[in-house]
Order: structure tokens, then C-alpha cells, then sequence
């Protein structure tokens, strides 16, 4: 309300009420439960103070009352786009430097040294001013393998417990999305090595499809009868194997890589890929 003034059908309203009202005569609690009774005036009247024993019979400030013989409040109290401005001291100039005054030439960092050049005088990390650093000095072992592979393990243990509790199906081919829909394994990054841990256990006769298996592994599937086949694949062709549904079109399983063809030697090359390979 101190801002803007009421509709003129509000006002019209308004006007119309106090005009068959006696001002003189009437207490501000009797005139506030007569215009709260008209629509949409109780939330206007509601949120102001209008309705005091100071000022005008009813009123609490000269503006109300002026806001009862006309329906536009002055130009100055109006908020517009061309007066809309920040509070002062909200936006504060930014210093420049380099351009005379207090803060020319130098800039205010003196002539030469340390604290004068670029970067706010602060060495690199590491920096010993000069000396041989200390990640220099202490002598350096072993190395980090680029092509290395980690593989998700797989315990025959494991493999037993799952068939035996009805989450794999020893009659049709296990693949990896198998394995990973039944919780057989974790996360596969880039791929799955069957290990032969548990192996006292595992009487089943099963067809296998995983990236690596160790000599007893196979070993111990191929006496119950059992196959384990090696299939390389990579990060795509991963992908597609356990979320086909992400793809519009299955990519084509890659070729392994000269060093890696003595760990596939049954895989075969360039098979169109399908959601239940």
C-alpha cells in the first residue's frame, strides 16, 4: 500500500461505503468488519494499517486517506523500470590499477623483488627456493602399467551358490550380463576372470562365457562336462553387452589386440552382437 494505490473498482467500492457511512459515529472496529466482508479487500486490508485511532476517523495516516479521493499515488512512490536503482553503497567501484594517481606505475607493489611480480608473490608448490626439491632427491621404484587390466573376479564358490539358489540357469549359456544381472559380480569395468576358489563345491555342468579363467578353473568345469569359452571384449562392446537397451544399433564386438590374442583363442572375430549374447 505504500507503494500503490487500489484499483479504480476497489476504490469505486470503498468510496461508495464510506459515502452511505457516518464517519462521526462510527468506531474503527464497525467500519473493518464492513469492508472485510467485500471481496478481495480483506487480503489488501488486511496487510496494512489502516484502521488505528490516530489520523482521520477510521484511518491511520494521511495516505490512506488519499488513497480514498484518487486512484494514482504520485509519480515519485511508483516503482518502474526508470527508477529501479541499487541500494547505495551496493555496488562498489573496482579499483584500477596502473592508470597514475595512488595506485600508478608500480601499482602499489614497490620496485622489484619477490612481492612485485605476477602470480601475487607465491612460489609453485614444490618450490624450495632453488634447491634440489625433495620429490627430486628421493629416489624413485617400480612403475605404473598402462596396459594394465582389472578384471571382476569370479569364485567357482560363487557360481555354485548362485545356481544353486536359482539366479543362473546351468541349462543355457551363462554370459557376463548374467553374471551381473544376478549379482555374481560388481561392477564390470572390463571384464570377468573366473578363479577356481571353492572348487570342492561347484558339481555343476555349465557353459560359460567370461574374458579371462585361470588353468585349475577350466580345468575343473571341463571334467563336470562343462565348456568356458574366452571372449574379448571392449569398452563398447562391454557397454552394449550389459545395457543393449541404450543403443539403436548393436555395435559389432572388436578383434583383440595383437598382445592380448593369446588369452582369446576362441573368440571369434567380428560377431554382430546380440542382447543375449
Amino acid at each position: 500500500l505504500t507503494r500503490t494505490c487500489w484499483t479504480r473498482e476497489m476504490a469505486r467500492a470503498l468510496s461508495g461505503l464510506v459515502g452511505r457511512l457516518t464517519l462521526q459515529g462510527l468506531r474503527a472496529g464497525a467500519l473493518h468488519s464492513r469492508v472485510m466482508s467485500l471481496p478481495r479487500m480483506s487480503n489488501v486490508l488486511s496487510q496494512s494499517n489502516m484502521f488505528s485511532s490516530t489520523g482521520l476517523p477510521g484511518f491511520s495516516s494521511p495516505l490512506a486517506a488519499r488513497c480514498i479521493t484518487t486512484d494514482q499515488a504520485p509519480m515519485s512512490e511508483i516503482v518502474a523500470l526508470n527508477n529501479i536503482h541499487d541500494n547505495p553503497g551496493a555496488r562498489k567501484k573496482k579499483l584500477r590499477l596502473g592508470r597514475g594517481q595512488h595506485r600508478g606505475k608500480t601499482s602499489g607493489r614497490g620496485h622489484k623483488g619477490q612481492n612485485s611480480r605476477r602470480g601475487s608473490g607465491k612460489p609453485r608448490t614444490g618450490f624450495e627456493g632453488g634447491q634440489s626439491p625433495m620429490y627430486r632427491r628421493l629416489p624413485k621404484r617400480g612403475f605404473k602399467n598402462l596396459n594394465r587390466i582389472e578384471f571382476e573376479p569370479l569364485n567357482l564358490q560363487t557360481l555354485a551358490d548362485r545356481i544353486n539358489r536359482g539366479f543362473l540357469d546351468p541349462t543355457k549359456p551363462i554370459t557376463m550380463r548374467d553374471l551381473w544381472k544376478s549379482n555374481s559380480v560388481g561392477t564390470i569395468k572390463q571384464g570377468v576372470k573366473l578363479l577356481a576358489k571353492g572348487h570342492s563345491a561347484f558339481h555343476h555342468k555349465v557353459n560359460i562365457q567370461v574374458s579371462r579363467v585361470s588353468k585349475s578353473a577350466r580345468k575343473i568345469i571341463e571334467e563336470n562336462g562343462g565348456t568356458v569359452t574366452t571372449l574379448y571384449y571392449n569398452r563398447l562392446a562391454l557397454r552394449a553387452l550389459l545395457k543393449p537397451h541404450k543403443f539403436l544399433t548393436l555395435p559389432r564386438r572388436a578383434s583383440p589386440p595383437p598382445r592380448l590374442q593369446k588369452y582369446y583363442p576362441d573368440h571369434i572375430r567380428a560377431i554382430p552382437m546380440t542382447a543375449e549374447q
